[in-house]
């Protein structure tokens, strides 16, 4: 069912790792309520996915470097941190220097819950999400943690995040934190703390 045709295993990587980070997020228990508000929040997790899309073409780029699941595909490993590259760079995923992501998100909000499609604006979120990824212990596995409270789909968006963490274990809640941390500049006990704000560039 991916759009993908031929051998482009970079294109199969990236689909299919999106689709699966759906399933990981507990993305059936939103299909399931009743309550009209249930997509409001549908924009983070589909950010979210394509941040870990993005983040397991780097990583299997440096596994097939290492160690591919043949001898003779180790040269295809650089097309996986090609095509990674090739869609970071895209202009529509850089932040304003002058702009904080939740200065983005107040603006955007509206648009966002009603639309939880909008290509650009969740690949834009993405590339501000995947920095995190790569530096908060446990970050693939607190995903695992998300839409787990089912009454968190009517709740603002503030309190869609402060249950994903909730429900995390301490252990792995430091990906969660951060993303809190990321659109409301404070932590999740309300404590001013650094506002973590992505630049421009691409966060490798």
């Amino acid at each position: 069912m991916l759009n993908v045709q031929d051998t482009r295993w970079d294109q199969f990587a990236y689909q299919f790792s999106h689709e699966l980070c759906h399933l990981f997020a507990n993305s059936e228990h939103r299909e399931m309520s009743s309550d009209v508000v249930a997509r409001n929040h549908q924009w983070f997790e589909e950010a979210l996915c394509e941040a870990v899309s993005l983040f397991t073409l780097k990583q299997m780029a440096s596994s097939w470097e290492h160690s591919p699941p043949y001898p003779y595909w180790k040269d295809y490993a650089p097309a996986f941190r090609e095509y990674a590259e090739r869609l970071l760079g895209e202009k529509h995923r850089r932040l304003p220097l002058d702009k904080s992501v939740a200065e983005w998100y107040a603006e955007n909000r509206e648009m966002l819950e009603s639309n939880p499609y909008l290509r650009e604006k969740n690949e834009f979120l993405a590339t501000q999400l995947i920095a995190l990824l790569g530096v908060a212990p446990g970050s693939l596995g607190a995903i695992g943690y998300l839409n787990l409270e089912r009454s968190s789909y009517s709740k603002s968006f503030e309190a869609y995040l402060e249950s994903w963490y909730s429900c995390c274990p301490e252990a792995i809640s430091d990906f969660a934190r951060r993303v809190i941390s990321l659109f409301t500049r404070g932590d999740h006990d309300g404590t001013a703390i650094a506002a973590v704000t992505v630049s421009g560039g691409t966060p490798y």
